[in-house]
């Protein structure tokens, strides 16, 4: 499970705990690396036990100069993008692209984007302005910020986390396929609007 992240500076560990530039980064770095692993794990239990595999969190860190010997935290080894591609091309084989592919898609079943509030609000939104059409109306504005204040405050907080959640879940990732690693951005929260660099 690779987590990533882009940071600016130097990138140096010490007692189990990151620093970028001299300011503490754990939390957002190791921990989260293992805790979405740990996710991971119990989605793919049944599977993962059939193949007596586990979930391997691995932090990936862009832009950051990293120390020169190849730095772990607590137990998860940190490398940067050619780094990733060196360790993983170096694992041994464990699985066939198959299975690789079937188990990715298991994976994509059962754990729900971070981005997916949005789609259900843009959904929401749709459902009204078809509504308000088919009634002869004047269609309402897709919501932002802009016209937060004009929501009761329930909706106005659901969609600020919800964007949020969406700019979270853009990043900029890469994706490891049986022909090497592609990059491009994670899916967006409508797939009719997701783009490639």
């Amino acid at each position: 499970m690779v987590e990533t992240k882009s940071y600016s500076g130097r990138l140096r560990v010490s007692r189990g705990r990151v620093y970028v530039n001299g300011q503490p980064r754990t939390r957002e770095t190791v921990e989260e690396a293992k805790r979405e692993a740990a996710a991971v794990g119990r989605v793919l239990a049944n599977e993962l036990a059939s193949r007596k595999l586990t979930v391997r969190p691995i932090l990936c860190v862009h832009r950051a100069d990293l120390p020169f010997f190849a730095p772990s935290a607590q137990g998860v080894p940190i490398v940067g993008r050619r780094g990733l591609v060196k360790m993983l091309r170096g694992a041994p084989r464990v699985l066939t692209s198959d299975q690789v592919m079937e188990l990715a898609r298991i994976t994509n079943a059962r754990l729900r984007p971070a981005a997916r509030p949005v789609l259900a609000l843009q959904q929401e939104q749709w459902a009204v302005t078809a509504a308000r059409s088919a009634a002869g109306l004047a269609p309402i504005p897709a919501p932002g910020y802009e016209d937060a204040l004009y929501m009761p405050p329930d909706r106005r907080d659901r969609l600020r986390a919800a964007l949020e959640a969406q700019a979270r879940a853009t990043d900029e990732r890469a994706y490891w396929t049986p022909k090497g690693v592609v990059e491009g951005l994670a899916p967006g929260p409508h797939p009719a609007k997701r783009t490639r660099d």
